[in-house]
């Protein structure tokens, strides 16, 4: 029984390790696609974290400007344009993050997030442009809606790391699969 058990091994030796050799780079392939979207997915995370420091920075300054406790509105510039740059990379169709990151569910919570991303940038400007006026009724409305701008940032990065976390599901299942080939062949 050993014997054509191994006759037949070494008839068809050849194509066994040809197919071997196939099903090993199949999964270094899946592996290398994977982990480059797992390290785009990190950074992405990363940048929207970012966007919601940038926003709660913003909201603690303009509550010093509204308790007279910030004087030099220069640093309120500063994080209004770095998270006015981040947001336009995060939410630009043409950047990379966006088109590694969109997918339906995301696409929908950045409908949802523009409006308010908007009226707070535009309260902002307004009370960066007019800083003696009394802004109360705007720092509120800015207030209220950095908290809904917050609350939709933090489904977004959820979504997206449920993503990452499907993701990984899935390649984890296509390697036992290969391996399970691998092993047989």
């Amino acid at each position: 029984m050993f014997r054509k058990f191994f006759k037949f091994y070494l008839k068809y030796y050849k194509s066994i390790i040809q197919v071997f050799l196939v099903l090993f780079l199949i999964n270094e392939v899946l592996l290398l696609i994977t982990y480059r979207e797992q390290s785009n997915v990190v950074h992405i995370v990363n940048e929207a974290s970012k966007q919601r420091l940038y926003s709660k920075q913003i909201a603690n300054l303009i509550l010093l400007y509204q308790n007279d406790l910030l004087s030099d509105l220069s640093e309120l510039e500063k994080v209004v344009q770095e998270w006015s740059d981040l947001h336009n990379e995060f939410y630009d169709k043409d950047s990379t993050i966006s088109k590694i990151s969109y997918d339906s569910n995301i696409e929908g919570l950045v409908i949802r997030i523009n409006p308010f991303y908007h009226d707070i940038y535009r309260n902002l400007q307004i009370i960066l442009s007019s800083p003696d006026k009394d802004h109360s009724k705007l720092i509120n409305e800015l207030l209220e809606k950095e908290k809904l701008y917050i609350a939709l940032k933090n489904e977004i990065i959820d979504e997206m790391a449920s993503n990452a976390s499907l993701k990984s599901r899935n390649l984890l299942f296509w390697e036992l699969i290969l391996g399970t080939l691998t092993f047989i062949g």
